[in-house]
């Protein structure tokens, strides 16, 4: 199964958006599942369902620094290729969905009860978070893939 297709098939259970992009890339990097699922606790709705930078965001980016720490052992060099790799990451997500907050991807307010009705009614989970969880899954597994 394709790391896309693992974290959205997470997300459908029981992850959060975080969660569902960092587990699929942890467990290879000496991260087992357990304890990315809460290292990603917090993150999902837009970190503590805040509604800021989208979970499937920063669990690529958890995900880019544990595979690239992984990769490269000078602390620096591994923060330095890890904040590159999430700029080109971030620029790719952009591209496909037009923005990086929970709050603009969604455009409701999930702190209202208007909000969160607004979000089961249009099933924004479905045609909104799980595209993004997809995307963000699939775009961290080309950023780590060599090209040949």
């Amino acid at each position: 199964m394709s790391r896309s297709a693992a974290a959205e098939e997470l997300f459908r259970g029981h992850a959060n958006c975080a969660q569902a992009v960092l587990i699929p890339f942890a467990a290879d990097h000496g991260v087992d599942s357990a304890t990315a699922s809460h290292i990603a606790a917090g993150f999902g709705g837009g970190i503590a369902r805040l509604q800021g930078t989208c979970g499937a965001l920063t669990g690529a980016c958890m995900a880019l620094g544990i595979v690239i720490g992984a990769q490269e052992p000078d602390a620096a060099k591994a923060k330095d290729a890890t904040a590159a790799a999430f700029r080109e990451f971030q620029k790719r997500f952009v591209g496909l969905h037009g923005a990086t907050t929970c709050r603009d991807l969604l455009n409701v307010d999930l702190n209202t009860e208007e909000g969160r009705a607004a979000h089961a009614q249009n099933n924004l989970r479905e045609t909104i978070c799980v595209p993004c969880v997809r995307d963000a899954a699939q775009i961290v597994d080309d950023l780590l893939t060599p090209t040949a």
